[in-house]
């Protein structure tokens, strides 16, 4: 016998059933799964860290990437020698 789909988020049985059980691509608190047409990403490629999965965002490791950032555009001036993550990055900015 199969083991019944569960969400990884909420622990909820999903799609089968009553009203009480997990809705197809949202979480039982409303999160969505999956991008709906009007949602966008970020870029491609971004600094390591900051984003994780897809879905999950870490505000430290962007902070320091931004620091990190205008350390090398503002502080010492050489805009013209960044990796495509951080041109990436700063566009996003």
């Amino acid at each position: 016998k199969r083991k019944p789909a569960t969400c990884t988020r909420c622990k909820k049985v999903m799609y089968p059933g009553g009203p009480e059980n997990h809705k197809k691509g949202y979480c039982s608190d409303g999160f969505k799964q999956k991008a709906v047409n009007g949602d966008t990403l970020a870029p491609w490629p971004q600094p390591e860290g900051i984003f994780a999965v897809g879905s999950q965002f870490h505000p430290l490791s962007f902070l320091a990437a931004v620091r990190e950032l205008y350390e090398k555009t503002v502080i010492e001036e050489d805009g013209s020698n960044l990796g495509l993550e951080e041109d990436t990055f700063s566009r996003m900015l």
